[in-house]
């Protein structure tokens, strides 16, 4: 018979749910939000559906006892989110996490893109400024989003899973340095 697996976290956004998210009722969206909740579904349903990550999502993250970098940012806590700006905590964000915070940080926001440029320079050029404008669109577009996500998923999975023991190490290390302050 057909091998079934289980869909990664990014893969996730490939379901048909999600490309048909507006159309579900309340009950549906809670339902498929209760069966897949991750990170990259909050961060999807933060730009895409206001409304319910507002009254269902957020509420949820407040409670949560560990927060982690996106859990701050979905909050648009800046306060919190300050301390990643510290180079200690820096250094450990990851690309995206670097972009999301120089959205909130506008006063840090060409420093950090000079730093991202610099940190592709040694494997590509890149127009900071490009790469940028290109970020902000896929943060906000449903398709660049889902495309971020899941581009060619079977030939990244087993990457994925090698980084994801590594990610949810580094979480940790970010959550206690952050909570011993």
């Amino acid at each position: 018979g057909e091998k079934k697996r289980t869909l990664s976290e990014h893969e996730i956004l490939i379901n048909e749910s999600i490309k048909d998210w507006h159309k579900l009722n309340e009950k549906q969206k809670i339902d498929y939000y209760s069966k897949n909740n991750s990170n990259a579904l909050n961060f999807f349903i933060f730009h895409k559906d206001k409304l319910f990550f507002k009254t269902i999502i957020e509420p949820l993250i407040i409670c949560k006892f560990s927060k982690n970098f996106i859990d701050y940012f979905l909050l648009q806590d800046k306060n919190s989110l300050s301390y990643f700006l510290n180079p200690g905590l820096y250094q450990n964000l990851t690309f995206i996490e670097k972009i999301l915070i120089a959205k909130l940080f506008p006063e840090v926001a060409s420093n950090i893109a000079n730093h991202l440029s610099d940190l592709n320079s040694t494997s590509q050029t890149i127009n900071a400024t490009r790469s940028r404008m290109i970020f902000e669109t896929a943060l906000v577009s449903a398709e660049s989003a889902r495309t971020l996500f899941v581009e060619d998923p079977q030939q990244n999975y087993k990457r994925r899973e090698a980084n994801r023991g590594k990610e949810r190490e580094r979480d940790r290390e970010r959550d206690r340095n952050y909570k011993s302050r």
